[in-house]
């Protein structure tokens, strides 16, 4: 009796049995806050280590995109053209980091009825489920690329040459990632 409805419109693939295990562990207390915080950590850095292709290809598009429009848009000038080229350059760049980022919710779809299967387990907590998932892969796919988008681009492009500038542009762009 595969694909029992769990009460929200939306069909299970767990038998009746496995459903009934799985609230009466719910009732249960469940393990602290860090220690499911850790083990979900350490679950999403190990599918990121297994899957290391996601990491490497999201850098190499970033670096080859950075590359061109930094060599694209080099020595552009002060004045209001040069000004418009700069607004350009950012606005291209704040929709490649978000179009990038769609990647991801194809990702936390697929998980869905994993997390439905062992939330209702009482194994973890949404809190730190969302948690983890953001910080364990915001670090390789959000903010690598960005900080090496800004190394290599940033400088070739001609924006303020401060540190302090590099900094909220880098902000801007991990926030708009």
């Amino acid at each position: 009796a595969l694909g029992v409805d769990d009460g929200d419109g939306h069909g299970t693939a767990y038998a009746p049995h496995v459903v009934g295990l799985c609230a009466r562990a719910a009732a249960a207390s469940g393990p602290p806050f860090s220690r499911q915080f850790a083990h979900l950590c350490a679950r999403q850095l190990r599918q990121t280590v297994r899957h290391p292709l996601v990491a490497g290809l999201n850098c190499a598009v970033t670096s080859v995109t950075a590359l061109g429009l930094g060599l694209l848009f080099r020595g552009v000038t002060d004045d209001l053209p040069g000004v418009l080229n700069r607004c350009g350059v950012i606005f291209f760049l704040l929709s490649f980091f978000m179009l990038t980022g769609l990647v991801a919710l194809s990702l936390w779809q697929h998980e869905r009825l994993l997390y439905f299967h062992e939330h209702s387990a009482g194994c973890y907590g949404p809190g730190a489920c969302v948690l983890a998932k953001a910080l364990c892969e915001m670090l390789p796919l959000r903010v690598l690329p960005v900080f090496l988008f800004g190394a290599i681009a940033y400088p070739l492009i001609g924006l303020k040459p401060t540190a302090e500038a590099a900094a909220w542009f880098a902000l801007v762009v991990c926030l708009g990632n």
